[in-house]
Order: structure tokens, then sequence, then C-alpha cells
């Protein structure tokens, strides 16, 4: 809108400005004012391009590298060591199975019957708690003397009152000392296969060789 009416009306203003160039400077800046209003939308940004390989790809790396370190004798050391502790825990629940009536019977004459047939727990309790406690130090590599203690003790304990429950032939002792002697047997052959440490590889040994090889040329 012009700014000064009446000097557009007379073709000129004032100051002897054309009355054309007022109208087209006040466009210009009505145009300016607008463009300044309107507030500025930045563009989105582009897309991240991928850094890492395909997914695909790399659960394929992990699955070949899994499969390389399953060699013959992983396998089975693992398919022996299934094997023990099904056999350990085969035995052990035999002999339960086999102590348990003598110790009941030895219970029963000086103790009540629903104490006497509960009394077998005080010596299985003790030999299972100390058999969890050495699987558990085993795992850390930390020693293990006191539970192999108490698992020994309460062996020879069960052995002792079986046998002292039964006749006093060599079939009987037999039968009666076994079981707490087979089972504490097999669970030690268990934990000597956990024991056991992985076979150095085939690199591992060229390197201990060369080591070898180097300091007995330095010492000559």
């Amino acid at each position: 809108m012009p700014l000064f009416r009446d000097d557009v009306m007379l073709g000129t203003t004032s100051d002897g400005w054309d009355a054309a160039v007022v109208e087209e400077l006040e466009g210009e800046l009505a145009q300016l004012l607008e463009t300044a209003e309107q507030p500025v939308v930045a563009p989105p940004p582009a897309p991240a391009a991928p850094t890492g390989p395909p997914v695909r790809h790399r659960k394929t790396s992990l699955l070949r590298t899994w499969v390389a370190t399953w060699t013959w004798q992983r396998v089975l050391s693992l398919v022996s060591v299934t094997l023990t502790a099904l056999i350990v825990i085969a035995v052990s629940i035999l002999g339960a199975l086999a102590s348990y009536p003598s110790l009941r019977a030895l219970a029963g004459g000086v103790a009540p019957r629903h104490i006497a047939d509960l009394w077998p727990l005080l010596i299985y309790g003790p030999w299972i708690a100390a058999t969890l406690s050495i699987l558990r130090a085993r795992a850390y590599r930390r020693r293990t003397a006191q539970s192999w203690l108490v698992v020994i003790f309460f062996a020879a304990v069960a052995m002792l009152l079986c046998i002292a429950h039964t006749p006093a032939t060599p079939a009987g002792i037999t039968v009666a000392g076994l079981p707490p002697v087979t089972v504490l047997l097999c669970f030690h052959q268990l934990v000597r296969q956990l024991d056991l440490s992985p076979a150095p590889s085939v690199v591992a040994r060229h390197a201990q060789n060369t080591k070898g090889n180097h300091r007995q040329r330095a010492a000559s």
C-alpha cells in the first residue's frame, strides 16, 4: 500500500520520487518481510550407510567358528563325561535303595517309627551336600579337601552301620558294605574327568617346542 496516498494521486511524492518507483519498492519490501517471517525447514537427514557386515554373513561365520572348535577329542570327552555322570546317578540311587533298609532297621530299634523312616537322611544329606560342594569348587578350581573328608567319613559310617546290621558272613558283609564304597569310587572318577584340562592345540605345541629350542640354544 503506498505510503503517501495523496502524492501518488499526483504522480510524485513530496521528496520528488516517482510514484511508480515508490510502489515497486514497497512491493519488494513486503516480499522481504513475508520471506523473513516464514520458518526455515531443515532438510531431513540422509540415512546412515551400514558399517558392519550383514547379519546373515555374521551368523554364518559364528557357526563355522563353533563347528571348527568341536574336534573329535572334545566330542569324545563330552560323551564320556555325560555317560559317567549318568552312571554315577544310577549307582547312587541303587546304593541308597540298598542301604536304606539296613539303616532304617538299625534306627527302628531305638527310635520311633516315623523318626526311623527319616533317619537315613542324616547319612545321605551330608554326603550329597559335600558332593555338590566338590563339584562347585572344581568349577572354580578351588581346593576340596574338607568336602572330600565329609564324603569319605559318611561313606565309611554308612558302610559300617550297614555291616553291623547284617549277618557276619562274607556274603552279608559284601552286600551291605559294597554300595557306599561303589558310590564313592564312581563319584571320584567323575570328578577326575571334570578336572582334565583340554589338550594343547598344534599351534600351542609348536610354540612350546620353539621356546624350548631357543632356550637350549641360549643356554649352550
